[in-house]
């Protein structure tokens, strides 16, 4: 149990500075001149910023197992549903990273780049960009539909308390519902904001609680 609630805070650990490392490096497709100049400029931290996602993402299918390993004896459908669905999470996520790492290539190309090259390097970028949105929202989905089960789970074996099991309910509900939002409605965020926001509580706190216990 101690393991699980260190690799839920470590994934989340991993994420935060992956994302404060790569705050200048948004994927903006409307600004992708920026975007390449910026990751061509402080390439060290973008790379590192992908290493850092790289690692949590891992750890993502590391923490699946273990789920598995230790709550399927109490429901192993579930967990095995639950296990799977973070799987594919991890598995898509890291893709995503590596994809970045081709966008890296692309922005050391733009920079020596001139003429009609320019304009080919931007379209590489903005494809490259799309995919990486589209299969960051998929993993997210799978990310929720993941938690879903864990939490059903958790209610149904009572093996976490009950309030805390609830709130992982509402929050993978609400995170699913606001990624296919925002998926087919892309100007309708907030759904999608405030479920993630209590997906990573409800996180936050299972780890502590999965620690300490």
């Amino acid at each position: 149990m101690q393991l699980i609630g260190f690799l839920f805070l470590f994934i989340i650990a991993t994420s935060v500075v992956s994302k404060a490392l790569g705050a200048k490096f948004e994927d903006d497709l409307d600004e992708i001149d920026k975007t390449l100049r910026n990751i061509a400029k402080d390439k060290g931290k973008y790379l590192i910023s992908i290493t850092f996602d790289l690692v949590s993402h891992i750890t993502i299918i590391i923490l699946a197992c273990a789920l598995y390993y230790v709550f399927s004896p109490i429901n192993g459908s579930l967990a095995l549903l639950g296990t799977i669905l973070r799987i594919v999470e991890g598995v898509i996520l890291a893709v995503v990273e590596i994809n970045n790492l081709v966008l890296f290539t692309v922005s050391q190309d733009y920079i020596a780049a001139e003429g009609a090259e320019v304009g080919a390097l931007e379209t590489t970028s903005r494809t490259i960009i799309l995919r990486e949105k589209r299969g960051f929202t998929i993993g997210l989905a799978f990310f929720a539909l993941g938690a879903l089960a864990y939490s059903t789970l958790f209610i149904s074996s009572k093996a976490v308390p009950l309030a805390l099991a609830w709130l992982g309910v509402i929050a993978s509900v609400l995170a699913f519902t606001g990624i296919c939002l925002r998926y087919f409605r892309p100007k309708l965020p907030y759904i999608y904001q405030i479920g993630f926001l209590l997906m990573i509580l409800f996180e936050i706190i299972l780890g502590f609680w999965l620690l300490f216990s």
